[in-house]
């Protein structure tokens, strides 16, 4: 029974996102992972719903609510936010685009993003950097707070913002150009797209 709501939940929050986005969005996700998933998350639309319901994501999911709920006992409710959704448009070779992302938390005037991971090897990762340093592009705000949730460790980062105009531009052309295909060499290890992706890259297995 829970299962099953859990599914329905899942699926259809992850519908609703993609139906709603319209076609000069950019979501602050698309900046910061391959290009190519931005075409295929509609493309091969069975893929996606697929890779929105796993163990993994699910646990993710429900660490962020209950991180949420937590927050606003830590903090006077005056001063927190959660789920915060935000926006900011940008003309790129002549059309407006609008970078748009749901920021997991905002005290005052920082931005707080919270990451589970199954390990705490090589973190802070370079995609959350730049994902906090887009939040903090499109709010204005100075400060940002990433923190980590591992079996090892909780671990708290602060960010600073030096993206520029100019910075997003050139990841928005990186996704309507197809540039960098992938973005970060390991991602094709947990893309769910691989299967029909023509820029899979292959280690070679000696």
């Amino acid at each position: 029974m829970i299962t099953d709501r859990l599914y329905i939940w899942r699926i259809e929050e992850f519908r609703e996102r993609v139906r709603s986005k319209g076609e000069n969005e950019l979501w602050v996700t698309d900046l910061v992972s391959c290009p190519l998933k931005t075409k295929f998350v509609k493309q091969y639309a069975e893929l996606a719903e697929a890779a929105a319901f796993t163990p993994v994501t699910v646990w993710g999911e429900l660490t962020h609510r209950g991180f949420e709920d937590v927050l606003k006992i830590l903090f006077p409710p005056e001063d927190i936010v959660t789920e915060v959704e935000v926006s900011k448009s940008i003309a790129v070779e002549g059309r407006e685009y609008v970078i748009k992302g749901r920021v997991d938390a905002m005290y005052k005037d920082i931005v707080i993003e919270l990451k589970t991971a199954r390990s705490d090897y090589s973190i802070p990762h370079e995609h959350h950097i730049l994902q906090v340093k887009l939040y903090l592009w499109i709010t204005g705000k100075e400060r940002g707070i990433l923190i980590y949730v591992t079996p090892e460790r909780i671990a708290e980062y602060e960010i600073t913002n030096d993206l520029t105009d100019d910075h997003v531009k050139e990841l928005v052309l990186d996704v309507i150009k197809e540039r960098k295909v992938p973005k970060y060499g390991w991602e094709c290890k947990y893309c769910p797209y691989t299967k029909v992706c023509p820029k899979k890259l292959v280690s070679r297995v000696s």
